[in-house]
């Protein structure tokens, strides 16, 4: 295992905290959208536009003020409130309509905050993850829509593992 930093400790266990709560299978499961804004108004405006989800406070450790965001079909994902900006945590390769929550909440906070700063037209985005060296990877991202096709991209490549392990289970079972 490679050397953590402080800063990388306590990701791990953000990451452990949402794979928990979110049903994954361990910290390389999940991911974080940080959308970096200077704003802390957003975030009540945000739950309040949420009402037609179950919202609930999650239970962890996310450094900041942690939320698990569900859809009638029971599919969640996490939003965490930084003053730095927001935080989306949910599980890599889950179906889409965790792609549905994701864009909703995205889009939702980012038409709330050019309410209230209309003068911060872009705002910056990070993905993070952890590689399997244990290392935090962390990557500027242009835009939401290349998030988005990204998420999707590793929903498909999952699928063909998935696929592939069921041919081979069923190839040898023959």
């Amino acid at each position: 295992m490679a050397e953590n930093t402080g800063r990388d400790k306590n990701f791990h266990e953000k990451f452990e905290s949402a794979s928990k709560e979110l049903n994954g299978n361990g910290i390389y499961d999940v991911e974080s959208l940080k959308f970096r804004s200077m704003s802390y108004y957003g975030y009540t405006d945000l739950l309040k536009q949420l009402k037609l989800l179950k919202v609930e406070k999650a239970k962890g450790n996310y450094q900041g003020m942690a939320w698990k965001i569900t859809e009638e079909n029971g599919h969640s994902i996490l939003i965490v409130e930084h003053e730095t900006g927001l935080e989306i945590l949910y599980v890599v390769g889950a179906i889409a309509s965790v792609t549905d929550l994701i864009w909703k909440v995205a889009s939702l906070w980012n038409r709330g905050r050019l309410r209230h700063f209309p003068e911060f037209e872009r705002f910056e985005m990070e993905r993070r993850r952890f590689g399997k060296n244990d290392l935090l990877i962390e990557e500027s991202i242009s835009s939401f829509e290349t998030v988005m096709f990204q998420h999707l991209l590793n929903m498909y490549e999952r699928l063909n593992e998935r696929v592939s392990l069921l041919e081979s289970k069923t190839y040898y079972n023959l």
